[in-house]
């Protein structure tokens, strides 16, 4: 049985909140995104998040990724 859907829109990604500290993790098919927020915000129209494209992981030796930060 398919979820339910709130609207009609294509899911293209996903991210995920550290809760400690703001920043934003995910994907959008294979491209890694970084959401970080937005300390120079100074009027409401100003983004909450900034919303970077970050490189891909790398694997180690024992073919483990490791994050680019």
């Amino acid at each position: 049985m398919q979820e339910k859907k709130e609207f009609d829109g294509i899911e293209i990604g996903a991210l995920w909140v550290n809760p400690e500290t703001g920043v934003m993790t995910g994907k959008m098919g294979n491209t890694r995104l970084l959401g970080l927020p937005n300390n120079y915000k100074k009027k409401d129209s100003h983004p909450d998040i900034r919303l970077f494209v970050t490189p891909t992981k790398k694997k180690d030796d024992e073919g483990n990724g490791t994050p680019p930060f």
